[in-house]
């Protein structure tokens, strides 16, 4: 799966540049936390997604995409 798949399924518009990988994940990443939220104790909607996919274990040994509804929107 390349990174832009991973993404999409997660339900974002974000797109690899082609960059190094792990700089720009960490870009996402912190865009995605800078996005609104319900407040301190709450991450924002698509990064609670990002870590439900990740933590899923049928997933992650399954190698079957992540299956997460809702889409969400990125700047």
């Amino acid at each position: 799966m390349y990174i832009t798949e991973f993404f999409a399924e997660l339900g974002t518009d974000w797109v690899h540049d082609g960059s190094t990988r792990h700089r720009w994940v960490a870009d996402v990443l912190e865009t995605m936390l800078a996005e609104p939220h319900a407040g301190p104790d709450q991450p924002p909607e698509a990064f609670c997604r990002l870590i439900d996919c990740l933590m899923t274990p049928a997933d992650a040994l399954s190698h079957v995409p992540c299956s997460l509804d809702a889409p969400v929107t990125t700047s």
